[in-house]
């Protein structure tokens, strides 16, 4: 059994790792077989070569009974039981926190390696998105895990405020866009102009115009000049509740 004060605590997690496998007396190959990966991953993550993604850590957890706080931080904040599924909102947070000790190693590919991405805002009072250029900035307040099917390296999410959109979508809604997704007429997307970001449904009636529809009819639909649009960011997936 771990003890509270084991000098891992400080180490890196790729150390808090090996510790378990240690502890368990286990070799990589039995250990990696327990948590239905290959020795060679095992190997990488106590190397500090990779970081494991949010399933895996979850399974260590559950599988060796230590808290997700202490793998990823060292830190001991009660995660409860052995077994017990954790909230989106807890899981987010405990991978943003460990970002924030990766980030400043690795940069954006670990967030890649964790499996999450940024959340922002659009619109309410919440502070807008931030740009770098035409794509969101890489630094967000909040991370979520990202879905397994979404493997754009600059996918990011928002969290939608306001009624423009009810009834389909409603307030606190998580919506992830894919910049890499070309964006038809008829898609919903994230619609970046020059001061500001909203999000709408997009129609394409020639090739010098775009339309901006909401979806609550006492938002009037706007006709803006193609070139007024600096980007479009489809709209990819959706999470109803967070």
């Amino acid at each position: 059994m771990l003890e509270k004060n084991h000098p891992a605590e400080r180490a890196s997690l790729s150390r808090r790792f090996q510790t378990i496998r240690l502890d368990k007396k286990l070799s990589q190959t039995d250990f990696a077989a327990r948590l239905g990966v290959s020795q060679r991953t095992v190997s990488r993550i106590e190397k500090g070569e990779r970081f494991p993604k949010s399933d895996l850590l979850e399974k260590v957890c559950d599988e060796f009974g230590v808290s997700l706080s202490w793998l990823v931080r060292g830190e001991h904040a009660d995660a409860g039981p052995p077994g017990r599924e954790m909230s989106h909102e807890e899981l987010a947070k405990v991978l943003a926190d460990a970002l924030k000790t990766a980030e400043a190693e690795t940069g954006y590919a670990a967030r890649r390696r964790l499996g999450v991405i940024p959340l922002f805002h659009i619109g309410g009072d919440e502070p807008t998105i931030q740009y770098a250029g035409d794509l969101p900035a890489r630094e967000a307040a909040e991370y979520i895990p990202a879905p397994s099917d979404v493997s754009d390296p600059d996918a990011f999410a928002c969290r939608f405020h306001g009624d423009s959109m009810v009834p389909v979508f409603e307030e606190g809604h998580i919506l992830l866009f894919s910049p890499a997704t070309e964006v038809r007429s008829g898609d919903y997307a994230c619609v970046r102009l020059d001061d500001t970001s909203t999000f709408r449904r997009i129609f394409f009636p020639d090739e010098d115009q775009v339309r901006l529809v909401a979806l609550n009819p006492q938002y009037p639909e706007l006709r803006i000049p193609r070139r007024d649009v600096r980007r479009l960011f489809r709209l990819v997936w959706r999470l109803s509740q967070f």
